[in-house]
């Protein structure tokens, strides 16, 4: 259970990937989708259900910016691994990503 670099940069690399699969589905097919979606349903006056669709699709937009940040935070910690395990303390720098 102890804490070994091997491990954890493979374990990190391994949510980077899955975060990159995840981000790449949910931005490109989805999107598109729903705003094709939306701007029909617009045209067809159905504005609640275009608001309910909007609100659907911003918040899955957050998502991915979400995770977009904390792939970048994993990728930083993957970068400056070596380091991290030399140090007494966490760096300034780098405790966001580590707190993440």
């Amino acid at each position: 259970n102890s804490f070994t670099l091997p491990k954890f940069k493979s374990k990190t690399r391994t949510a980077i990937q899955r975060l990159k699969l995840q981000i790449n589905k949910k931005s490109n097919v989805a999107t598109n989708v729903t705003r094709k979606e939306i701007i029909q349903m617009l045209r067809e006056g159905k504005d609640e259900s275009a608001r309910i669709r909007s609100e659907g699709m911003m918040r899955e937009e957050s998502l991915v910016s979400a995770m977009e940040v904390t792939q970048m935070m994993c990728d930083l910690l993957v970068t400056r691994a070596s380091y991290l395990n030399t140090s007494k303390q966490c760096p300034e720098d780098m405790e966001e990503a580590c707190a993440s």
